[in-house]
């Protein structure tokens, strides 16, 4: 890559257009700190401030935040904030090769719960979209070879954690978007919201858990 095309791909990173790797585009917001160590023929960098984010469009867009990649002889791993560490080896065609995994899923339906559970539309139309956040975030899991199956209870608690704290970071976002910030309200952001979420996340998870 010339000085002039990382130069490109570096603006294209903070300007809001992204950079495009492997379906994802890596946005940024300047400034961007980092801190990077190297010791026994491990390179790690550390993001901090304004973390760098990953985000892929599929039936919705999702965000994840890079916190940290690591570098080492064989291969190296990315940790994304909410996510389990995603492991990738130098002889793939991208460090995000993972994506191309075929992991056939059938999540059920959850829309006629949906119904059932929540009256007014607002409710409805939050918990949908937390449904969505909440399936995308475990395939993307399962491609990272998470075994939700035989996962300890402690595990189980994690994971349940990351869901939630994901789902809850992109509804958010959708939630400002269409109603602005007056919509968030003090009752949705610390009962209504978290309610919603921690109800749709168990059932998404209980699922796999029992597979």
């Amino acid at each position: 890559m010339s000085p002039k095309e990382i130069n490109i791909a570096l603006r294209n990173i903070f300007n809001g257009n992204g950079l495009e790797a492997k379906g994802f585009l890596i946005k940024a917001d300047s400034p961007v700190n980092t801190d990077i160590t190297h010791e026994n023929n491990t390179t790690i960098i550390k993001f901090s401030e304004n973390l760098p984010r990953a985000e892929i469009t599929r039936l919705i867009t999702l965000k994840a935040y890079i916190e940290e990649i690591t570098f080492s002889e064989d291969g190296g791993s990315i940790k994304l904030r909410n996510f389990p560490d995603i492991h990738f080896g130098y002889d793939s065609n991208s460090l995000l090769d993972f994506l191309g995994k075929n992991i056939p899923h059938n999540f059920g339906s959850m829309d006629n719960q949906i119904e059932e559970k929540f009256c007014d539309e607002n409710k409805r139309e939050i918990a949908k979209k937390c449904l969505q956040y909440a399936q995308e975030w475990s395939t993307i899991s399962m491609q990272a070879d998470v075994d939700f199956a035989n996962a300890s209870s402690c595990e189980r608690k994690d994971l349940r954690r990351d869901c939630c704290r994901f789902v809850r970071d992109n509804v958010e976002e959708d939630v400002k978007e269409k109603y602005g910030s007056v919509f968030l309200t003090f009752i949705l952001l610390t009962i209504i919201l978290p309610a919603i979420i921690s109800w749709v996340v168990h059932r998404v998870l209980d699922e796999l858990f029992s597979k």
